[in-house]
């Protein structure tokens, strides 16, 4: 099954192939990420889960090791949005960000959208 991912909930169910094909046009490879950037496009599949952790507010962070053709990196994820994603899942991101902490690359997507395209 496929669905949309909104930065704070799994929002909207959807069938394989509903995407249109300039959904994966203009794609960057995670390889291609460089600090700080913003607006990223890019496809990933989620291969573990490698932390979660509670935050004084109360709310989750979900560190996840995600990876495409070209390499792998670390992605955070918060409350619902980590929640939903699981191992296998091939996800498509837009709008998304990287960041730098403790001196690693990190993949999030704060304002943009995720949507799971296959499991």
């Amino acid at each position: 099954m496929s669905g949309l991912l909104a930065p704070s909930a799994l929002a909207l169910a959807a069938a394989p192939g509903t995407l249109p094909p300039e959904s994966f046009k203009n794609l960057i490879q995670l390889s291609s990420l460089r600090p700080y950037d913003k607006n990223v496009d890019c496809r990933f599949i989620i291969v573990s889960q490698v932390e979660i952790k509670s935050t004084k507010e109360g709310g989750t962070v979900y560190e996840l090791l995600v990876a495409d053709e070209s390499g792998s990196m670390l992605a955070t994820f918060w409350d619902d949005q980590g929640l939903a994603m699981k191992p296998g899942d091939v996800i498509l991101m837009r709008a998304g960000l990287v960041t730098l902490f403790k001196g690693h690359l990190r993949l999030a997507c704060k304002q943009g959208s995720l949507v799971r395209i296959d499991r």
